[in-house]
């Protein structure tokens, strides 16, 4: 069963920011800068935590994950402009 996770982040140092950017891409959808909605089985969350405790100095950066349910429901709405490159914002997460 999958779940969806809202998982932000603020990382304080360039290349970090820039190599956890690409890596939240390979996991989910970017909804705001530093703002991923991934869709995650509890193995690709595990593999998640790992590849960011790799990469991030945990005394420096923060990543926040949140829960939000089984994969489907809708719990969040997101409203507003398209992100840069002209991606569309995720109407019903």
């Amino acid at each position: 069963m999958r779940n969806r996770y809202v998982v932000c982040y603020d990382v304080g140092e360039p290349y970090r920011l820039t190599k956890t950017y690409k890596l939240m891409n390979g996991y989910g959808d970017p909804v705001q800068y530093s703002v991923f909605v991934c869709d995650l089985s509890g193995a690709e969350l595990a593999r998640l935590k790992h590849d960011l405790t790799n990469l991030l100095n945990l005394a420096e950066d923060r990543v926040l994950v949140i829960d939000t349910g089984p994969f489907g429901e809708k719990r969040m709405f997101a409203m507003g402009s398209a992100l840069k490159g002209g991606r569309e914002p995720a109407i019903v997460i």
